[in-house]
């Protein structure tokens, strides 16, 4: 798959602090982005997303999602992303997997 892909996954803070979901930049794509949707087709993207303690936060693929733009290579289903997914100022590198709707997965 090349072009634009959605990363879905499940959020959970087990911290006792508030943690900030900042996305997942990877290397080989030309854009990431949050993106929420506000109903009726009508999306929008997010720079942040607070995540308070003991929230899960379902980024399932139709209220959230992280959409990455401009893959350099094609992923094949069974294939992998390399990506960072970043809370704050930590960056925690991340191997995503790719489904078989081309979609990536962590």
């Amino acid at each position: 798959m090349k072009g634009r892909v959605q990363i879905t996954f499940l959020l959970e803070n087990r911290s006792a602090e508030t943690i900030v979901f900042a996305g997942i930049p990877v290397t080989q794509a030309q854009h990431s982005r949050i993106v929420a949707s506000l109903g009726n087709g009508v999306t929008t993207a997010l720079d942040t997303i607070p995540v308070a303690p003991g929230q899960v936060l379902p980024m399932d693929g139709e209220a959230l999602w992280i959409e990455i733009e401009g893959l350099a290579r094609a992923v094949q289903p069974g294939g992998t992303i390399e990506a960072t997914v970043r809370f704050g100022t930590a960056v925690i590198p991340a191997s995503l997997a790719v489904d078989r709707k081309g979609g990536a997965s962590s």
